[in-house]
């Protein structure tokens, strides 16, 4: 059996939003309560408990690990010892990252430079839809942003594999050359989302189409609205019997 770890910290207050935390939190929970070939564990910071807590996720979880962070000169090795500890305890052999920023750089380069009988396989969850275009286009308003947060992660460390959310990540991976070709991570872009099944089922079918979003924006909703604008200047026949709902 392969231990498998989820590894976040940082994760701040959540109402209103954390689509990625809430997901990987969920899917936590419904995976410790099946019969599964692998043992999942989640290291993760108190804060981030805490936060997760307030909306209710994580509340009866087995297999946490708590994730002490520093904030002193020592903070990467102390932090790199941490997970040590459980990379030999738990004999951990992949850590996913479910949301990935700029700041794992400093402990992932440490993971990588680990002898080869502790090193564990590194997965990197992708859910910004935006890096592609962003890093593509100079001008596109999230360039500066974009590139800071991902160039360190395609040159200054290696990863194992690369979990995405969209399949416009796995396309630019492999039609530019982030990666030589020998070197090239996997790449797998999900088909489906999970969800808890008792929450979330099929419901009758009917003639609706549904935006549920937070109304900021991030997500455009916009967007929504101006679609079917366009659709009702070209073809209105289109949209007879159909019902349009936006809600956040």
């Amino acid at each position: 059996m392969a231990n498998v770890a989820l590894f976040i910290f940082g994760v701040g207050e959540l109402t209103g939003g954390g689509g990625a935390e809430r997901f990987f939190a969920d899917f936590f929970e419904v995976y410790q309560r099946s019969k599964t070939k692998h043992r999942l564990y989640y290291i993760i910071d108190k804060g981030s408990v805490e936060n997760l807590n307030k909306v209710g996720k994580l509340k009866e979880s087995k297999n946490l690990l708590n994730f002490n962070g520093f904030s002193n000169r020592f903070k990467d090795t102390l932090e790199l010892f941490g997970l040590v500890k459980f990379i030999i305890a738990k004999r951990i052999k992949l850590i996913h990252i479910p949301l990935y920023s700029v700041s794992y750089i400093p402990l992932i380069k440490k993971l990588n430079n680990l002898p080869s009988f502790l090193k564990p396989k590194i997965v990197i969850n992708i859910v910004n839809c935006y890096v592609p275009f962003a890093l593509k286009d100079e001008n596109h308003v999230s360039h500066k942003g974009i590139k800071g947060t991902y160039e360190p992660l395609f040159k200054d460390v290696s990863v194992n594999g690369y979990f995405c959310w969209n399949q416009n990540f796995v396309d630019y991976v492999n039609t530019t050359s982030v990666y030589p070709l020998e070197k090239q991570p996997l790449l797998y872009a999900i088909k489906s989302r999970f969800s808890d099944t008792k929450k979330f089922f099929p419901a009758e079918k009917k003639n609706e189409i549904v935006f549920a979003s937070r109304l900021d924006s991030q997500k455009h909703p916009q967007w929504f609205v101006e679609a079917i604008d366009i659709l009702n200047k070209q073809n209105p026949e289109l949209l007879k019997n159909w019902k349009f709902v936006l809600s956040g």
